[in-house]
């Protein structure tokens, strides 16, 4: 038997090694909402970013207001920590708050977040989620959209029609978010593939 002193070695040391098992994203995003949160995994920023958007419709319009919010946080991201930090996608408790405008139809988004490096290993479980869409798949993405009804799309340089050319570039992107958009979807975690999934059951 373990006198006291050789057993109170043995337990911190044991609290320490539990200390510092990198969490996984996933566990990061359970652990967000308790109390004494002891702030996010190895691979992410310590500073919370607190980003909101501009003034804008909810639905129907590009950039709507979570695009707009969303875009806002990612800069702040990129400013403050670098081009590896700034993926929406990446970030651990990532919240969305969006609450109506002075004027009616409208809303003001805001997003917050640890920004996080991509790092297997703050991979969630569905890893492959994460895997970027290979051109037959961005294909498949842009006729399902089109099936939608997202035909045409707004961008910066003016309106721009939907082609299935399997070229993921700021139109898909923007059909994208249409899509997102219309059917009031919680874009939150949301990847490519989590949306080609999507539209392949709604649609396929």
């Amino acid at each position: 038997m373990l006198p006291t002193s050789g057993k109170l070695k043995v337990l911190f040391a044991a609290a320490m090694a539990v200390a510092f098992i990198p969490l996984s994203a996933a566990q990061a995003q359970d652990s967000c909402d308790v109390k004494e949160y002891a702030g996010p995994p190895d691979g992410c920023h310590e500073e919370l970013i607190t980003a909101s958007g501009r003034l804008r419709p909810f639905e129907n319009a590009f950039p709507s207001a979570r695009v707009s919010a969303r875009k806002a946080w990612e800069r702040q991201a990129l400013t403050k920590f670098g081009e590896r930090f700034k993926v929406w996608d990446n970030a651990v408790c990532a919240k969305t708050e969006c609450v109506p405008g002075s004027i009616a139809g409208m809303k003001r988004c805001t997003y917050s977040g640890y920004a996080c490096a991509p790092n297997k290993q703050l991979a969630s479980e569905t890893t492959s989620s994460r895997e970027p869409l290979s051109d037959s798949e961005v294909r498949e993405l842009q006729s399902f959209l089109r099936k939608a009804g997202i035909r045409r799309v707004r961008i910066e340089s003016g309106r721009r029609d939907v082609k299935v050319d399997g070229e993921y570039g700021p139109v898909t992107h923007a059909a994208i978010a249409e899509f997102i958009e219309r059917e009031n979807i919680d874009d939150s975690n949301l990847t490519e593939r989590d949306i080609l999934e999507m539209v392949r059951k709604r649609y396929g």
